[in-house]
């Protein structure tokens, strides 16, 4: 049996799933969970988001929280 790797656009990649596992001779080894479909952020929802990082900002100039390093926030990312 070989093997490949493929990489499909988030939004069609629930079709295409559906679509791979009606072949009986092909087995899916790995997929992503918790794929979700892009919906773009309202403004509203940006400036919100904005004001929050802002007050953190804040709070964390007045010593009253810790933010994390950037190091820290990189090695969050899965590879």
């Amino acid at each position: 049996m070989e093997t490949i790797t493929l990489k499909v656009q988030s939004k069609h990649f629930k079709f295409f799933l559906e679509l791979i596992q009606k072949f009986n001779f092909v087995e899916v080894v790995k997929k992503e969970e918790n794929i979700e479909e892009y919906v773009p952020r309202t403004t509203e929802q940006l400036e919100a988001d904005f004001r929050s990082a802002m007050q953190s900002v804040k709070l964390h100039r007045e010593g009253k929280i810790k933010l994390k390093s950037l190091k820290e926030v990189l090695d969050e990312i899965p590879d």
